[in-house]
């Protein structure tokens, strides 16, 4: 299993480096441990001007700066300054109004975090912000999103099966939100990815946590299986990342800077 989570963990990494460079970019060098991270807000009005990847400004009318402290998100994991590629994934989404969202949008601002040395569990997160028109259009998208099948959700993970998605109660922020829950893989592995989307003053936020549920106890005993037979949650971990925690604070920071 341990093989499998540094493979699938690179392979992510891989990815989201190579899309940076063809994205809107969140950030500069690679930062150094701190209290907390920061991330400026790209906006697209900017980057068609100059022709390059920058930042935006905090002050401009869809700029802002997204601070979130390590305490928040848990010391499990580590701040990167990669940018995941949720553009690209949307716009490859066989559903029509998931692929025609990003285009639509002002601006989005978003970055990884892989897992610390020591994560017990070696999840990884990454969190996304995207800016709307109007708060009118950021609610319909949420809910369009709320109101479909869960499978919905694998636009996430084009790269693997769906084995099982589900909703569940959404954290009460913002003006309307969402919460699925993936399991999700391949005969060689099961992970679980959680994601949580709220709408608040334009603002879409997408919150993902991905962790391996296999371990060598379930992968040896299910050896033959089928591979969704891997997925099972009784025997993992339990997650370390509180999703909802994190889309409190977000929204508050939102709330105070409208």
């Amino acid at each position: 299993a341990s093989v499998s989570r540094r493979a699938f963990r690179a392979a992510l990494l891989a990815i989201a480096a190579l899309s940076s460079a063809l994205l809107l970019a969140c950030g500069g060098a690679e930062p150094e441990p701190g209290p907390q991270v920061v991330a400026e807000q790209a906006t697209q009005e900017q980057d068609q001007q100059s022709g390059e990847p920058g930042q935006g400004d905090a002050e401009s009318s869809d700029g802002y700066t997204l601070v979130i402290p390590n305490e928040v998100v848990g010391l499990h994991l580590v701040p990167t300054d990669i940018h995941v590629p949720v553009d690209l994934l949307l716009e490859a989404s066989e559903d029509p109004a998931l692929a025609a969202w990003p285009a639509r949008t002002r601006a989005s601002v978003g970055t990884l975090f892989q897992p610390s040395e020591d994560s017990p569990t070696e999840e990884s997160f990454w969190l996304h912000v995207f800016t709307d028109q109007t708060s009118e259009a950021a609610i319909e998208w949420v809910d369009y999103l709320a109101a479909q099948p869960p499978t919905l959700a694998g636009f996430l993970v084009p790269h693997h099966d769906v084995f099982e998605a589900r909703f569940r109660p959404p954290p009460e922020v913002g003006d309307t939100g969402a919460a699925i829950v993936l399991l999700h893989g391949h005969r060689g592995g099961c992970w679980r990815s959680e994601l949580v989307v709220f709408a608040q003053d334009r603002r879409v936020v997408l919150l993902r946590n991905t962790f391996e549920i296999t371990t060598d106890e379930i992968g040896a005993a299910s050896a033959g299986s089928a591979a969704g037979e891997l997925c099972d949650e009784t025997k993992s971990a339990r997650q370390l990342t509180d999703l909802d925690a994190i889309a409190r604070f977000i929204s508050e920071q939102l709330a105070s800077a409208s």
